[in-house]
């Protein structure tokens, strides 16, 4: 019973998973079927919602069907070309065409014989800049089409441009217009010439066109785009001209080929001949839409306001809705004078279009033109809300907007966000890194202006907004003959009746005119180039009266007419008593030649509506710091009372400036506070920023200094080159005052004392300073202030000749810093380099000495103003009761710069008497007598010099004397009893050495190296001094050229290894630069190696990169080679020499197209450089163009019969 029973529930529930199984087969099966029908469904739907012209509804249908229906290559190439529609709308964002992207390019991958889906994805692709793989995308359409059966023709010409994507045939032509396009996006550029002159029958190298001419639209872009690089890649203009008549030639009688060359005309603003060939397109389709908009836009740009006008309101009345209508009214507007109505004209053109970008754009445009600030705001929110916050040209008229509102800092970073996103348009590039150049101006980042103006001229050699950006970095940065030089071919080539209407150029060029008759002798100077432009610009309209009247006044002052500029002033004052420029002109004269009592008594005068001009405020702060202490004191509070009520922006630049003025005259405190004040208007203030850090380092407060530093690296970005240079200088300074508390606890020895041995924790940080300035060097090559942090490095690790040459790198990247040229001089003067003293004296110009006695006589001196500098020095000496030596000796130097030798030595005379112990003092003695032909002089005042100085200064300055004097025993006697004073005091060691090196005496300068490496001194400069002298000896050792002694040379340098065997990067260089020019192809590769070692320790400069490449060309690695190469040259302020070897390197190796496409680039940036004519002679001849050869060679070394040598180039 029991068995029975088991069977029956066995059977059971076999029964019941039997038909649970049924039902889960059956459920699936069911599921299946659903999912199928509604599926079929979704894509049924789908078409009939296209069919109804319901096109977003048909999207989503099938973007749903696609989810379950993944493999349907037919509906993926429906929903490709419908989403594709979308994306060329001109109100679509980036996501969305980045959406359409990635679904087109799974529709081709999903359908690869549907060619114009292809096509499709080619043009896309090219559109996204994305040149390289609509190439091979290209390549690939181009075998498809030419496999495929022949049709009878093209589309008709007619027909052409309004075909439906999916019914036009695709030919050759057509795809190879869009291969040019592609080659020419790669830099290809003659690549992509030969294939446009292919498509039109154009011969490049007889410049003639084919018998048959084809017709289609194609041939009509193939033709401009050849055009377009023949004269702006090729810079072969009269191929380009012989192109566009050939377009004409192909149909005269379509109006698109004469619209199509009107375009091309204007863009190269040809306008004139613009307006004939659009006139002919008139005459032809008088109302076509685009012919007609394009005569508006070419009277525009002729200024011919009433035709533009007349065509604008044709427009309206026969194309109503079209955006350009509104955009053309508002244009209009603008050139007459009237922004309100031109707002007008666009709020007009967006009631009847609410979400019509072009018009959001314009309008936001000309509301920041107008300061219209908050309507400027909730246009571009509006324009963003339509766009997803993706548009880049909405995030470069964000960016304009802050420029507007003059937020620098923040305006820069948002361009520089923007920049890549423009990278395919040309126009909008540009725009953008003029936009990056104002910020950079008005940031102090002079490199960084000159930097990007310069990539916009790469690029347009017409801009004459870069020239003019490129010449005032140049100003900016101290080197004024240069930019005099640029403004004066801006000026010359611009018409003589638009010079005095534009500011921009007359202004800058007439004050670099003044500044550089300053630089010359009083009886040399002529003022007539100076005053023809003053007079030019007083016939100008555009001038007020008030500014023709301060520039005269400047003038006179400089000419030396102090009261004629002060009556002017006053008779202007008079006049225009309402204006705070020449009355703050008029205090500022009065305090400077009649004291600040005078000054106070006109601003006492002042309309009360002045009071609260900031300008009139700053004027009043600089009056305040000649005054008595308590005076100064309640006027300064007075002044801040009055800056606080400003507008923001205002309040803190007044508050800065003030703050700036007080720390000048030691008020530290005062300074913090005023800056601090300016911080909660702007809070975001770089410089105000930079201003405190600055101040926490002058005063050794290391934790302020890193505070201020995070600050700001928080707003410059955490990589940016500031935020760098920021915490390397915090650490710097650590290091700095460590040192200096680690000195104190040792009692001084005397004047050879030196100062203790790094800690390794201190040298750690040094490290780290160094790796963060090289990071920041790479971002920013051209910013003096690395260099003078680099500098202060190697000073703290006793490495004077290093600080020497970085220091004098930073006086050649920047403008001219006092500081910086003393500390200059001083370690020259320590290093017995004296000529070089003197010279590094002479860099000293205008820039930021406003305020400091001695500094401003250092720029008249600079000037050439010579008797004003004597003058000044005197009266600054004659308000000291008793000059120190210090004071003494530097106005001796001031006179003997002046011309006033004699005088000099009673001076520095009186400077030894006040010190004689001052070994400085003496030098300069000692050289004015020697520079004046006194030699028995000189030879007394060495031998009174060495009375006086204590050891080991006296040995070197004898020696130094001796040298001079060509007593060359007697200095090397005296260096050597230097040594024997002295002996652990590196400088003095290192002397010696350097002298027997100079003398040719190597056996000697060996021995004595050998001497300093076997000290065992711990201080940091005693072993810079081993580390020196071990890289001296390994020089001389290998300067011999056997391999045994290479070998010695390299064991010697390994010597200055750490404990964990690293070497440092003055080492490796050095090591680096014996192997590389070695035969033998084992040290190249060991050269090689190094420099991989040298980039781990810091970043490989462009000159190593380059020693690199060209030693792995020598060791047979051409493709990494030529890698590096490239990735050298198209970089950002790439030097030119990386492009030639470049060029040289691609002719060697028979690349002749990349070679000439590199080698245009290159004679682009320096045309007249004898390298280039030398390249294009070589690649000539490469070329088997013996004809060119000889030109470019004949630029290169003419001779005297006029052909020349060629027999080297091949």
């Amino acid at each position: 019973m029991k068995l029975s029973t088991k069977r029956v529930r066995i059977g059971v529930l076999l029964t019941l998973l039997i038909a649970a199984v049924v039902a889960m087969v059956a459920i699936s099966v069911l599921h299946r079927y659903q999912v199928d029908r509604n599926a079929g469904g979704l894509a049924a739907l789908a078409r009939s919602k296209l069919a109804d012209g319901k096109t977003d509804e048909a999207l989503g249908l099938f973007n749903r069907y696609l989810i379950y229906r993944p493999d349907d290559a037919v509906a993926h190439a429906e929903f490709a070309r419908l989403i594709i529609k979308r994306a060329k709308r001109a109100d679509s964002s980036r996501n969305v065409r980045a959406y359409a992207y990635d679904t087109l390019e799974t529709a081709v991958r999903k359908n690869p014989e549907d060619t114009h889906l292809r096509l499709e994805l080619a043009s896309m692709m090219l559109m996204l800049g994305r040149f390289r793989q609509a190439g091979t995308e290209l390549n690939i359409l181009r075998e498809q089409v030419a496999a495929a059966p022949p049709v009878a023709a093209d589309a008709p010409a007619d027909d052409a441009d309004d075909a439906d994507d999916g019914d036009e045939t695709i030919g050759l032509d057509q795809v190879d217009a869009m291969r040019a396009q592609a080659l020419a996006g790669e830099g290809d550029y003659q690549g992509a010439a030969s294939v446009a002159a292919a498509i039109i029958g154009f011969d490049l190298k007889s410049k003639k066109a084919a018998k048959t001419l084809p017709s289609n639209r194609f041939a009509r872009q193939a033709s401009l785009l050849l055009a377009s690089l023949l004269d702006e890649k090729l810079r072969d203009k009269e191929a380009a001209e012989r192109v566009l008549q050939q377009l004409v030639a192909m149909d005269p009688n379509d109006f698109r080929v004469w619209l199509a060359v009107a375009n091309w005309h204007w863009t190269h603003k040809e306008f004139s001949q613009a307006a004939i060939d659009v006139a002919k397109a008139a005459s032809i389709a008088p109302d076509d839409p685009d012919v007609l908009f394009t005569n508006i836009e070419i009277a525009l740009a002729q200024k011919r306001l009433d035709a533009a006008e007349k065509l604008v309101l044709q427009a309206r009345g026969m194309f109503p809705d079209d955006e350009r209508v509104y955009r053309g009214l508002a244009a209009v507007s603008m050139q007459q004078g009237n922004p309100s109505k031109a707002v007008d004209d666009l709020r007009e053109g967006l009631g009847l279009r609410p979400d019509e970008a072009s018009l959001l754009l314009m309008l936001a445009d000309i509301l920041i033109q107008q300061n219209r600030i908050p309507e400027a705001e909730e246009t571009i929110a509006r324009f963003l809300k339509k766009q997803d916050g993706t548009s880049p040209a909405a995030g470069l008229m964000e960016a304009r907007l802050l420029i507007a509102q003059q937020r620098w800092l923040p305006a820069k970073q948002k361009l520089e966000a923007v920049r890549p996103l423009v990278a395919a348009s040309d126009s909008l590039m540009k725009q953008v890194d003029l936009c990056i150049a104002q910020c950079h101006e008005q940031l102090g980042e002079f490199d960084e202006q000159l930097a990007a103006n310069r990539r916009v001229l790469s690029e347009d050699h017409t801009s004459v907004a870069a020239q003019i950006g490129i010449a005032g970095a140049l100003a900016a940065a101290g080197k004024q003959d240069e930019a005099l030089a640029e403004f004066e071919t801006i000026a010359a080539a611009l018409p003589a009746n638009l010079l005095d209407k534009t500011p921009q150029i007359w202004n800058p060029l007439l004050q670099l005119r003044a500044v550089e008759q300053m630089k010359r002798p009083a009886a040399e100077r002529d003022w007539t180039k100076v005053d023809q432009l003053l007079d030019a610009v007083e016939q100008s309209a555009t001038v007020a009266d008030a500014q023709v009247a301060l520039l005269r006044c400047d003038i006179l002052v400089r000419k030396g007419d102090a009261a004629a500029a002060m009556a002017l002033l006053q008779k202007t004052v008079d006049t225009n008593p309402t204006v705070s420029q020449p009355l703050t002109a008029l205090v500022l004269l009065t305090l400077r030649e009649e004291g600040p009592a005078a000054a106070r008594s006109l601003i006492d005068k002042a309309p009360p509506e002045l009071a609260a001009d900031p300008a009139m405020l700053l004027v009043q702060a600089q009056l305040a710091a000649r005054e008595p202490t308590e005076e100064a004191t309640a006027h300064f509070g007075l002044i801040e009372t009055q800056a606080d009520a400003l507008p923001a922006v205002q309040a803190s630049r007044v508050l800065s400036v003030i703050g700036s003025i007080r720390r000048a005259m030691g008020e530290r405190r005062d300074a913090e506070r005023l800056w601090k004040s300016a911080l909660e208007k702007t809070p975001d203030d770089l410089r105000i920023r930079t201003s405190l850090f600055e101040l926490a380092c002058e005063e050794g407060d290391v934790e302020q200094a890193r505070l201020a530093a995070d600050e700001i690296e928080r707003l410059a970005g955490p990589t940016s080159a500031q935020g760098r240079v920021s915490h390397a200088a915090a650490l710097i300074l650590d290091a700095r005052v460590q040192q200096a508390r680690q000195a104190s606890l040792i009692t001084p020895a005397g004047p050879g004392t030196t100062m203790p041995a790094l800690t390794p924790a201190v040298d750690e940080q040094l490290v780290a300073a160094k790796t963060l300035l090289l990071e920041a060097e790479n971002i920013r090559p051209g910013w003096s202030q690395i260099q003078q942090l680099l500098a202060e490095i190697a000073s703290l690790r006793g490495d004077i000749p290093t600080a020497i040459d970085r220091l004098q790198q930073a006086t050649q990247r920047g403008p001219a810093n006092p500081k910086v040229i003393r500390q200059l001089v001083s370690l020259l003067y320590l290093s017995n380099r004296l000529d070089e003293a003197q010279q590094s004296l002479a860099l000293l110009g205008p820039d930021g000495l406003v305020g400091f006695d001695r500094l401003s006589v250092e720029m008249e001196l600079s000037a050439g103003k010579f008797d004003e500098a004597v003058a000044s020095a005197e009266r600054g000496l004659a308000s000291q009761s008793q000059p120190t030596a210090a004071e003494l000796l530097w106005f001796g130097q001031v006179l003997v710069r002046g011309g006033q030798a004699e005088r000099a030595g009673e001076i520095l005379r009186q400077a030894v008497e006040a010190d004689p112990t001052r070994a400085e003092a003496w030098l300069a003695l000692f050289s004015q007598k020697v520079t004046t032909g006194q030699r028995r002089a000189a030879e007394q005042t060495l031998e009174k010099a060495l009375e006086n100085i204590s050891v080991p200064q006296r040995q070197l300055v004898a020696a130094h004397g001796y040298e001079t004097l060509g007593r060359i025993e007697d200095a090397e006697q005296n260096l050597r009893e230097a040594i024997a004073e002295a002996p652990d005091n590196a400088a003095v060691t290192r002397s010696l050495a350097s002298f027997l090196v100079r003398r040719g005496r190597l056996a000697a300068a060996r021995e004595q190296l050998q001497a300093i490496i076997a000290g065992s001194e711990a201080d940091s400069a005693s072993k810079a001094a081993r580390h020196w002298a071990r890289r001296s000896l390994a020089e001389l050792i290998a300067g011999t050229g056997e391999y045994r002694d290479v070998e010695r040379a390299l064991a010697i340098i390994d010597e200055n290894a750490d404990s964990e065997k690293t070497l440092t990067a003055d080492d490796l260089l050095l090591k680096i630069g014996i192997l590389a020019n070695r035969p033998e192809p084992r040290s190249w590769r060991r050269a090689i190696s190094l420099l991989d070692e040298l980039s781990a320790l810091q970043p490989l400069s462009a000159i190593q990169r380059l020693q690199r490449a060209q030693l792995m060309d020598k060791a047979g690695r051409w493709e990494e080679c030529r890698n590096e190469l490239v990735s050298l040259a198209s970089a950002v302020n790439s030097p030119s020499i990386a492009q030639s070897i470049l060029v040289d390197k691609l002719i060697r190796h028979g690349e002749l197209a990349a070679a000439a496409t590199w080698l245009k680039k290159l004679a682009a940036l320096t045309p007249e450089a004898p390298s280039v004519f030398e390249l294009q002679a070589r690649l000539s001849l490469a070329e088997n163009d013996r004809p060119a050869a000889v030109a470019a060679a004949r630029r290169l070394v003419p001779d005297e019969s006029g052909e020349p040598p060629t027999e080297g180039l091949a």
